[in-house]
């Protein structure tokens, strides 16, 4: 139910961000392209969690899925190469609920996560170059793009001791994005494009939680901590209409 709940505010916001994006005044621009545009991606994603125990020292690193859904608006969107410019919003949710019992104070104590979940709404500006390989009808083509931006993130973990749970509440302030990504696509006409990407993102202390945050004596309990850096892999279309 948490999950559920959180991620129907983070949808919701995403959706309020990206209101904008087809409210565009005109349908076509001077140079006589279709104007309006959508191009969203739909991806998956991976960050990985570190888990420390209470002094610092590295237990384990396991590899955290996620889904992960963007919109993209801008200038030259859906052209033939050369350079585009514009913005995206977009949201991640990392899900996992399958990890090891870790041992504590010579084995006296064993504590396991039970369930973890993580969310972020980001909103970047965005700026790229295609190089395009055909003809007008059709074509393909190779291009790069980069972003920096704003994100906002909370989740949870259960951590368990065998006899009891404790649900972690994690909340994280806004911070800075990096955004980075390799796009190949095939072109159909002017106005359709379908690509792939793979890229990485960075966002600084996008989920932790610390000392403070657990219940548990001292030499009980563990600290935990997302790699800024997570790896993913989008499909989308670019169209102009």
């Amino acid at each position: 139910m948490r999950k559920l709940t959180f991620a129907a505010v983070l949808l919701l916001f995403a959706f309020a961000l990206a209101a904008p994006v087809l409210a565009q005044d005109s349908d076509y621009d001077v140079e006589g392209w279709k104007k309006r545009v959508a191009s969203p991606t739909y991806g998956l994603v991976v960050g990985f969690l570190t888990m420390s125990d209470w002094d610092g020292n590295e237990i384990d690193q396991v590899a955290i899925p996620g889904i992960e859904l963007r919109i993209f608006n801008g200038t030259n969107v859906a052209k033939r190469g050369g350079f585009f410019v514009g913005y995206e919003v977009g949201t991640i949710f990392f899900v996992k609920d399958d990890f090891d019992t870790y041992s504590f104070d010579s084995g006296t104590i064993e504590l396991t996560p039970n369930e973890f979940f993580a969310g972020t709404l980001f909103l970047l500006s965005k700026y790229g170059y295609r190089l395009d390989l055909g003809i007008e009808a059709a074509g393909l083509s190779l291009g790069v793009e980069a972003g920096m931006g704003l994100q906002l993130s909370m989740g949870g973990i259960d951590i368990s001791d065998g006899t009891n749970e404790e649900w972690i509440q994690i909340y994280a302030p806004f911070s800075l994005v990096l955004d980075a990504a390799a796009e190949a696509a095939f072109r159909l006409g002017q106005n359709f494009r379908l690509f792939g990407r793979l890229g990485v993102m960075v966002m600084p202390g996008l989920v932790e939680w610390g000392n403070a945050d657990l219940p548990a004596e001292p030499s009980n309990g563990f600290t935990g901590e997302m790699s800024p850096a997570n790896v993913n892999f989008r499909l989308g279309f670019a169209l102009n209409y």
